[in-house]
């Protein structure tokens, strides 16, 4: 599944694209979150942390 979500600041997305990524990890498939910058992705992987209870341990964030 492919998906674009978009909309104006505040209005939930990150929330919104955590919970669907928790849905996908616990059907055992991978899933990841792009972010148009690296402060913005700082912040959306410390919140990830904050929220999800990894069983495995395994947590990566990736900068390109």
């Amino acid at each position: 599944m492919f998906r674009i979500l978009q909309g104006d600041v505040g209005s939930g997305k990150t929330i919104v694209s955590l919970i669907t990524s928790a849905n996908v990890l616990e059907t055992g498939f991978q899933t990841s979150l792009m972010a148009p910058t690296a402060i913005l992705a700082k912040q959306h992987y410390n919140l990830a942390k904050k929220i999800y209870l990894v069983k495995n341990g395994k947590s990566k964030k990736v900068r390109g």
